[in-house]
């Protein structure tokens, strides 16, 4: 069956993004105390360069967030901060901004880059941490970078995109042994000084700051990463100063230097759990569960609930939210709940139903989809089941993308949609999430006009973006054409299909935006691709293009997994069609195809090699072997 494109909308761009600290200052006044080994110093006393301070006339006032999209219930704060997905994918709503204070600042370079907002409990943690440190010693905590508002990838970071991650910097002393400002992250050698010699670890008072985190009642830890030589330090001073043996026993278990990332040996990188508000907005606790975390599983198993009652109401922005929130925090009884909203007399309530078996749903939701989108007529709701499609895939998504992708670009222009939402990442590099759930697809739409609007050709951007997770071989000629065409984003936009698709990349990912005059080569290219694998299934697209990459994978089987795993922290294509493969060999969940590279790298290691011997795998090579742990900058502050 040939699906005619309708007019409609675009496709999803957006991020994730994260939180980080920065360390202690020294207060101009500071009464000594008794017991603290040294007396904290006056500002005459202090060396070095201090951390500006802004004045109260350049102080920027904190600002409200603007994302309008998640979907509370009703009874709910909607003015409540959520962390929603992991901490590498995930986003923040309502996020609040951390406010500069006389016991907590913002470093000066980070400062710049007003990334100050963080969950409610993560803000709240560290104002008390630095009111703690500022009353014991006259010292100011300084942090980096927090986040963005609304949460998403930053540019220092891949992870802290989902509100609940910071980077704390130690406090320094000099050569003499005198408190110092941090003039940044300074990483800090074996002995704990710096590479100059210039700054050392102050054990007392990032032990304060450490101790402060872990006893704060409103709020959970999950890490605190640092580098191995400086955890036994901080641990060394709290057995000194007589910390509680509980006290000293949590910090063993929360103080660890990462595995297959940066050392962290210039600050400390801070992650709390989900709260329950949290737990129950879709946010996701990646990574070790300590015996003593509590996961608010009840929290969301009661929130799924009320929204199961509420899809029932009369009104159909209750019916929407109530989907939406669903396919975040529901589950596989929930596909059907969608499936039936598919007709609901509401557009956004359909739309949000399409949202809901994107995120939830298996190919066969594809087909039902389908056969409400050939009588659709809004294009919100006809943007959601174009995105649906591309995310379940199956063969009914084949044809239907590639018909799209022939639409033409003339048609007419849709009404505004009204206020433009969140937009959520579907970017190329990782595959889609629930977090799509967020907001309509848009793409290549300015969504800071007044009254945003949708033709023909943004449908048809949205069914590209959308053919790149569908694996489907049909779309291909359609997407090469548009090589030669005189869009170039959308040329671009077909080039990363093309690569996912075929698993092969002609035009190096770092170019983005490829000049025109590459773009003839490169369909060349693909068109020669095309004529010599002829008919043969996708699957041997897979297995030749690794094999043009250099990986030794002779077919999708078990004999291949220590090959494929070698691709999974390497480029976005091959990434991506390796977790795919690996998770069907392994039966890994699918929610293991979405984690960032390295984090799936590892996964998927510890996988193999438990299941090793029942696999009758041999012994892998070096290069296998080593395939994720080098050691990777995943914090470039």
């Amino acid at each position: 069956m040939a699906f005619r494109a309708k007019p409609g909308i675009a496709s999803a761009t957006g991020g994730l993004g994260l939180l980080a600290l920065a360390a202690c200052s020294v207060a101009t006044e500071a009464p000594d105390r008794s017991g603290h080994p040294f007396p904290v110093a006056s500002a005459p006393d202090v060396v070095g360069a201090p951390a500006e301070r802004p004045s109260a006339a350049t102080e920027r006032a904190p600002e409200a967030t603007t994302i309008s999209s998640f979907p509370f219930l009703e009874g709910e704060r909607e003015d409540a901060s959520v962390s929603i997905g992991d901490t590498t994918h995930g986003r923040v709503a309502n996020a609040r901004a951390l406010t500069e204070s006389d016991s907590l600042g913002i470093l000066p370079k980070q400062r710049e880059r007003d990334l100050r907002y963080g969950t409610e409990e993560l803000v709240g943690l560290l104002e008390n941490a630095g009111k703690k440190l500022h009353a014991a010693t006259g010292a100011r905590l300084w942090v980096g970078n927090l986040g963005k508002r609304e949460g998403g990838d930053i540019t220092w970071s891949v992870s802290h995109n989902a509100g609940r991650d910071a980077d704390v910097a130690f406090c320094y002393l000099d050569a003499k042994g005198r408190p110092v400002d941090p003039p940044d992250l300074v990483p800090l050698g074996r002995a704990g000084t710096s590479k100059d010699g210039t700054l050392a670890l102050d054990p007392a008072r990032t032990w304060i700051v450490v101790r402060s985190l872990l006893e704060d009642p409103a709020s959970s830890i999950q890490f605190v990463f640092v580098a191995e030589h400086l955890k036994k330090k901080l641990l060394a001073q709290a057995r000194a100063t007589g910390a509680p043996p509980a006290i000293v026993e949590r910090a063993a278990a929360i103080l660890r230097q990462p595995a297959g990332a940066a050392p962290h040996d210039d600050h400390l990188h801070l992650r709390i759990y989900c709260s329950a508000r949290d737990a129950a907005g879709g946010c996701v606790d990646g990574g070790l569960v300590h015996p003593f975390a509590k996961l608010h599983t009840d929290a969301r198993e009661q929130a799924a609930s009320d929204a199961r009652a509420r899809l029932a109401d009369d009104r159909p922005e209750v019916r929407r939210r109530a989907l939406l929130r669903l396919g975040l925090i529901g589950g596989e009884r929930d596909v059907a709940l969608g499936r039936e909203r598919l007709f609901d007399a509401s557009a956004p309530v359909r739309a949000a139903a399409a949202s809901l078996l994107g995120a939830l749903g298996t190919e066969r939701d594809a087909g039902a989809i389908l056969e409400v989108f050939v009588g659709e007529t809004d294009p919100a709701a006809m943007a959601s089941m174009i995105d649906a499609v591309g995310a379940l895939g199956g063969s009914e998504a084949g044809p239907f993308l590639r018909d799209l992708v022939l639409s033409a670009d003339s048609g007419p222009t849709f009404e505004p949609l009204g206020p433009a939402p969140l937009v959520v990442d579907a970017a190329f590099g990782e595959p889609a999430t629930p977090l799509r759930l967020l907001g309509p697809p848009l793409a290549r739409v300015d969504l800071h006009a007044a009254e945003p609007r949708f033709d023909r050709a943004a449908l048809r951007a949205l069914a590209v973006r959308a053919s790149a997770k569908a694996d489907r071989l049909e779309p291909l000629p359609a997407l090469v054409a548009l090589l030669a065409g005189d869009d170039p984003d959308l040329a671009a936009d077909a080039l990363e299909s093309l690569a996912f698709i075929t698993n092969h990349r002609v035009i190096s990912e770092d170019d983005a935006r490829p000049p025109a005059e590459k773009l003839p080569a490169a369909k060349a290219a693909y068109e020669r691709l095309v004529a010599a694998m002829g008919k043969l299934p996708r699957e041997a697209w897979l297995v030749h293009g690794f094999g043009a990459s250099g990986y030794k994978v002779p077919s999708l089987d078990r004999r291949a997994v220590w090959e494929l795993l070698r691709a999974v922290d390497r480029q976005a294509h091959h990434s991506y069609n390796a977790r795919k493969v690996l998770a069907r060999l392994l039966g890994e969940p699918a929610a293991s195809i979405g984690w960032q590279k390295g984090e799936a790298c590892r996964h998927f290691q510890r996988a193999i090699v438990d299941r090793r011997a029942e696999l009758s795998l041999p012994s892998p090579t070096a290069a296998q072997r080593a395939a994720c742990l080098a050691p990777r900058d995943d914090e470039k502050r």
